[in-house]
């Protein structure tokens, strides 16, 4: 599987189903046992509707964040100065004041 970005499926002309669209039960087969297990709908897991790793991190932004103002004020300012023409897709950085906020997509 690869995740795509809001970006990503409109550019390649993908919908994004939120529900079974065959309206038809499968019935898996247990790999170790080649029994049928019970029948379900073809749905995502519900893990699926969260970003694992920006749950267990946190956001790019608030990293980033917590990096630069953990460093010597002049390193930081220097650093966000130099990284913030090149994550300007990604997130909004103020060198003066080293806050870092998500950009609205």
């Amino acid at each position: 599987m690869i995740a795509l970005t809001g970006d990503q499926v409109e550019s390649q002309g993908l919908k994004v189903e939120k529900e079974d669209i065959t309206h038809k039960l499968i019935e898996p087969i247990d790999t170790k046992t080649g029994n049928r297990t019970a029948a379900v709908q073809m749905l995502p897991d519900p893990g699926f509707k969260h970003n694992a790793g920006e749950t267990y991190w946190g956001s790019f932004a608030d990293i980033l964040s917590g990096k630069l103002k953990s460093w010597h004020p002049a390193i930081s300012r220097q650093v966000a100065a130099e990284l913030a023409p090149e994550l300007d897709q990604v997130v909004e950085i103020n060198p003066d004041t080293l806050d870092v906020g998500e950009k609205d997509k």
